[in-house]
C-alpha cells in the first residue's frame, strides 16, 4: 500500500489508479472499498469527499440492483440520500429519489 500511495504523490495519473480501485470495489460489491477509495479519489481531485462518496454509493446501489440484491441496493441509495441532505444538494437529493424510488 505504501508504494501505491507514493506513486499517487508522484503522478497526476494517480486519480486514474484510484478510479480503477474504486470501480473494482463497486464491481465486487464491496462497500468498504468504495468508502476508502472514494475518499482518496476526492482528495486526489480536490473534490468534496462526501459528494464523491455519495456518487460511489449510488453507483454501487445500481450494480447491486442489477445483480438482484435490491435490499442492499436500497441501503446504499439511502446512504447517498442522507449525504445529499447533509450537504444541502437538493438537486442530487431529488435525482436520487427519482432514480431509486421512482
Amino acid at each position: 500500500m505504501k508504494e501505491f500511495e507514493e506513486a499517487l504523490a508522484l503522478s497526476t495519473s494517480g486519480a486514474d489508479a484510484i478510479e480503477g480501485r474504486m470501480r473494482s470495489g463497486i464491481k465486487a460489491a464491496d462497500g468498504s472499498a468504495v468508502e476508502t477509495w472514494s475518499a482518496r479519489k476526492a482528495e486526489a481531485q480536490g473534490r468534496d469527499p462526501a459528494r464523491t462518496l455519495a456518487e460511489g454509493y449510488l453507483t454501487l446501489a445500481r450494480v447491486l440492483a442489477e445483480r438482484g440484491n435490491p435490499r442492499t441496493a436500497l441501503e446504499y441509495s439511502e446512504r447517498a440520500l442522507t449525504i445529499w441532505r447533509e450537504v444541502g444538494d437538493r438537486r442530487k437529493e431529488a435525482a436520487t429519489l427519482y432514480k431509486h424510488w421512482g
